[in-house]
Parts: structure tokens; sequence; C-alpha cells
């Protein structure tokens, strides 16, 4: 069950990201992105990452009010059934 979430929560994100008007990469600097990422390396869940459009965030936060709703959204381009969604994507929420 938790890789099958895992996996809806990634392809449905992939998804949505691929076929956004304006590519993350093209929304934040490279440093930024990589500030990121290393505070993510050092800090893992107590990093606070900065978001396009959101600034400032905890993981958690960045899970469940961006990423969530991206993999959901994703999903329900593929056509994937709603009770299917919410039990593989509740499983990551």
């Amino acid at each position: 069950l938790d890789m099958m979430a895992n996996a809806a929560f990634y392809y449905g994100v992939l998804r949505t990201l691929s076929e956004e008007d304006r590519p993350l990469w093209t929304k934040m600097s490279f440093a930024a992105a990589e500030a990121n990422f290393m505070a993510a390396a050092r800090a893992n869940r107590a990093a606070h990452p900065c978001r396009p459009g959101l600034g400032e965030v905890t993981p958690d936060e960045l899970i469940l009010r961006q990423l969530l709703p991206m993999a959901d959204e994703g999903l329900r381009r593929w056509e994937v059934a709603a009770d299917v969604r919410d039990r593989y994507l509740g499983v990551i929420e």
C-alpha cells in the first residue's frame, strides 16, 4: 500500500508539474534551489524550504498545501477514480 501511495503521489505531482504553463525551474533561481536542497540535506524535516508563491514553509505544509493537491490533480487528469485517489493519497496525508 505504501509503495502504491508513493507512486501515486510522485506520478500525480509529475503530471501536474509537466503540464504547467511555466516550469518550476523558471520560478526560482538555481541558488535558491541549491540552498533549499542543502538545508534539507542538513536539517531534514526541520528545514523550511522557500517555495515560489508560498515563501518559507515546513515540509508538512509543503506536502499538505501544495504537493498533495497537485498529486490529486495529476491523477484526476489521468482519469483515476476519486475513491482510488483518496485511498492512496490519504496514506501520504
